[in-house]
């Protein structure tokens, strides 16, 4: 079994790839990140790595600087990265492989190249979030609701196209939740093109840390923009009025800038017990999370919310909406709860639950912990990967 795996960045794709090479079935490994700036990058032979950099350092300084560019400047420009990182790869894939694997939205070229050069070849799509038309609906219901500006002008028309022919030309598709996947087939998709594989925590970096107060504290992290679900959060919040705790929101405050109606609405809230951060260090969440009581992800789409598994990772029991992958690996009452999306009053119910019971977030953020030591580490995600081209292989 030969394998060539792809990837604008490195995140999702790093750790299979240290599988497929383990297991001496790497034939390349390209990304848009030089070979000396990811972690344990002397694991690939120079001969079996390669990096598209231009196009990464477009992609990046056009996220960096968006509200400056302004939206049409930006959508064109990450257009063009994306684009460009696709036409790079395609003409870097070489013989022998048996399966290809590349990022959605980065690969169209690259996966009629694959099959170009060989038929037989199994392509994959590693797409990490939801359908993009349902997620596109799901921002439709904020504006209607609220008036937040979430869709623009549409101004990403050709990243849901591009998406649509990947989807249709790859032979499957690999998603992070089984609620992606329900919004692939409710989309039309067939479920046997369809692979689920969940997401991981770096279990080296997120720790828990010795908390240093006894105060009950709420913890959102994530984008602050209606997506999330911040604003559920907020108000569910609010609602209760409880003594001794906080709700410590860390996340990028860039949205407010661009959404004056958001910034009005969130600006209404009482900050006397809500604690804005802006973005921090990924070194340094772990012992942020560790100073929290529980971690809430309210989002009205995610493809999976990674920082629940990381949150689960430093012993910290979780609530998310039922738009949230990562309700996939939360056991109602063991390690956490799942609520109805944009449900404030399910939210507050939940959150007044491990107010008045300390000793369950203990137990339950224990139970979280084990969660993710048993299934969900990097090297559980890698060998998933291994497992799912395994399968494939012998139906082949």
């Amino acid at each position: 079994m030969k394998i060539f795996i792809s990837s604008f960045g490195t995140y999702y794709s790093l750790h299979p790839a240290r599988i497929f090479q383990k297991n001496g079935n790497l034939v390349k490994y390209i990304t848009g990140f030089p070979k000396k700036y990811i972690e344990y990058h002397n694991e690939f032979p120079n001969n079996k790595y390669s990096s598209l950099k231009i196009p990464l350092l477009i992609g990046y300084l056009c996220m960096k600087f968006r509200f400056i560019l302004g939206d049409k400047l930006y959508s064109k420009l990450l257009q063009y990265s994306h684009n460009s990182f696709s036409r790079k790869l395609a003409k870097n894939i070489n013989l022998p492989f048996d399966f290809f694997i590349g990022s959605s939205s980065y690969s169209f070229e690259a996966l009629l190249k694959a099959k170009e050069l060989n038929p037989d070849c199994t392509t994959i799509v590693d797409h990490a979030s939801l359908n993009e038309k349902f997620e596109l609906e799901q921002k439709l219901i904020e504006e209607k609701k609220y008036g937040f500006k979430l869709t623009g002008n549409s101004l990403h028309k050709w990243l849901i196209n591009k998406e649509n022919l990947e989807h249709e030309t790859s032979d499957f598709i690999v998603l992070p939740s089984h609620f992606a996947k329900k919004t692939f087939i409710d989309k039309g998709f067939s479920e046997s093109k369809l692979l689920v594989n969940h997401f991981y925590a770096n279990t080296r970096k997120f720790k828990k840390t010795f908390k240093r107060d006894n105060k009950f504290r709420v913890l959102f992290c994530g984008s602050i923009e209606p997506r999330k679900g911040i604003h559920y959060l907020l108000e569910a919040f609010e609602k209760l009025k409880l003594d001794n705790a906080e709700l410590w929101i860390i996340g990028s405050l860039d949205y407010l800038k661009k959404d004056k109606l958001f910034k009005k609405f969130i600006d209404k809230f009482n900050k006397e017990n809500m604690v804005f951060f802006d973005t921090v260090n990924s070194n340094k969440l772990a012992d942020y999370f560790s100073q929290c009581s529980i971690l809430v992800l309210p989002s009205i789409s995610d493809g999976f919310g990674l920082v629940v598994i990381q949150a689960m990772s430093c012993k910290l029991p979780v609530i998310v909406s039922d738009n949230t992958g990562a309700k996939d690996i939360i056991k109602e009452g063991y390690n956490g709860f799942i609520v109805e999306t944009r449900n404030i009053n399910s939210l507050s119910e939940k959150i007044e639950y491990f107010y008045k019971n300390p000793k369950k977030i203990k137990e339950m953020g224990n139970n979280a912990f084990k969660t993710v030591q048993n299934d969900y580490t990097w090297d559980a995600y890698g060998n998933r990967w291994q497992n799912i081209l395994s399968k494939l292989a012998k139906k082949i």
